[in-house]
């Protein structure tokens, strides 16, 4: 086959023009260099080749600002528009002015950037909608939402796409477990990074059951669904989040859903007025006979979860505060020092030696205080003993001198 440029095709995967496999773009070079003996000059064309490919492919793109709706031809005319975009920010206060702020700046480029990373790939989407069955070449929410907008909306059902900021992130989990509450809806967290998590319906993705003997009860569809939530955060809190609550494809059942945190924090809370799993299964069955949501289908076994899950966060928690406090005991000894340690308080001791009342030649060294008395009456006591030591001292009596004649 001859090397004709056109027979190069640029889908996901690059097509080699001799044997007609498909290779990745950084494993094409050498196959065709070991299988087929192309020359530098040959692969070098085909690198200009899919050069000019991509070029016309952008060319023929528009990039779409997700906030405002505004289209652009060249990914840098969208990049230049996204450091101006002003998106509306919805005030609950009536009365109060629409005011304009920038989406995200810090974020702004990496969203854009991974937003169009899979244009040159040929994943797409299919339209769950069983009379539909459409392929959307680009796998995005958004596009599907907004297919289904144009295509399958109703008075019933309606797919929009909601968008939300808050000033701080407990304001946006507050507001996130009530809406999927409101709307039957489980959001479970797909991916993650610098600030950016995307949550996806808990439906969907692939089910297979290990289950032989007892009845399984599977969530997932195997198909795509058009409920999810894009979160932003910045730094200082503020949290910008856009999606849709609106589900197809499949039915609703509270019986399905996960228990948000809001709820999770009901049973704790009754766990810890030590109530036990029977009676707190009772009273929330008895609390939300006519609500529709997953409390009123709560079972044993996810209070008992939630139970052990408490338990354990409570032990480690004190073991995390026991640790600290030791710490702290630590620290103050060693600011105090050897030096600030307390000295025993004074005994009063009787003297050792008699005679020895301030005890200077027994506990020279000893920090014990022994009663002195005043000089006054140590020089009257001394006197005393002077005196009876006098009288004590024998009389000499000196013999006459007698004649003996």
């Amino acid at each position: 086959m001859d090397k004709d440029e056109s027979s190069v095709k640029l889908v996901d995967l690059i097509g080699c023009p001799d044997c007609g496999k498909s290779y990745l773009q950084k494993n094409i070079y050498r196959h065709l260099w070991d299988q087929h003996n192309w020359t530098r000059d040959e692969c070098r064309n085909l690198v200009q080749l899919i050069r000019s490919e991509k070029r016309v492919l952008n060319e023929r793109s528009t990039y779409s600002c997700r906030w405002c709706g505004s289209a652009y031809k060249s990914t840098q005319g969208y990049i230049k528009h996204q450091s101006k975009c002003l998106i509306n920010v919805e005030n609950d206060e009536p009365g109060k002015e629409q005011t304009l702020q920038k989406p995200m700046p810090e974020l702004r480029g990496k969203v854009m950037a991974g937003e169009h990373s899979n244009r040159y790939r040929s994943s797409y989407t299919v339209c769950p909608e069983p009379s539909c069955g459409v392929k959307l070449q680009v796998d995005s929410s958004d596009e599907l939402v907004n297919h289904c907008a144009e295509f399958h909306s109703s008075d019933t059902r309606k797919f929009e796409i909601e968008r939300q900021i808050f000033q701080t992130y407990d304001a946006f989990k507050k507001w996130f477990d009530q809406r999927q509450e409101d709307s039957c809806t489980s959001l479970t967290k797909r991916t993650g990074h610098r600030g950016e998590t995307l949550y996806r319906c808990h439906m969907i993705g692939k089910y297979s059951s290990v289950a032989k003997k007892r009845k399984s009860n599977p969530r997932k569809i195997d198909q795509s669904c058009t409920a999810f939530l894009k979160v932003y955060t910045y730094k200082d809190g503020t949290t910008y989040a856009s999606g849709c609550f609106q589900h197809i494809g499949h039915e609703l059942n509270h019986k399905l859903l996960w228990l948000t945190e809001t709820q999770e924090s009901y049973v704790k809370e009754l766990i810890d007025r030590g109530f036990t799993s029977d009676q707190i299964y009772h009273y929330i069955r008895q609390e939300y006979e006519n609500y529709e949501c997953k409390l009123k289908y709560i079972s044993k076994n996810d209070i008992r979860n939630i139970a052990v899950r408490h338990k354990r966060l409570k032990e480690v928690k004190m073991e995390e505060e026991g640790e600290e406090d030791e710490e702290d005991d630590l620290q103050e000894d060693d600011e105090e020092g050897p030096s600030s340690a307390k000295k025993p308080p004074a005994v009063d001791v009787e003297p050792a030696v008699e005679g020895c009342s301030k005890g200077e030649d027994v506990l020279s060294e000893s920090v014990v205080e022994f009663p002195t008395k005043e000089p006054a009456s140590e020089a009257a006591d001394v006197k005393e003993e002077v005196e009876e030591a006098e009288s004590e001292q024998p009389v000499v009596v000196e013999a006459a001198d007698v004649n003996c004649s």
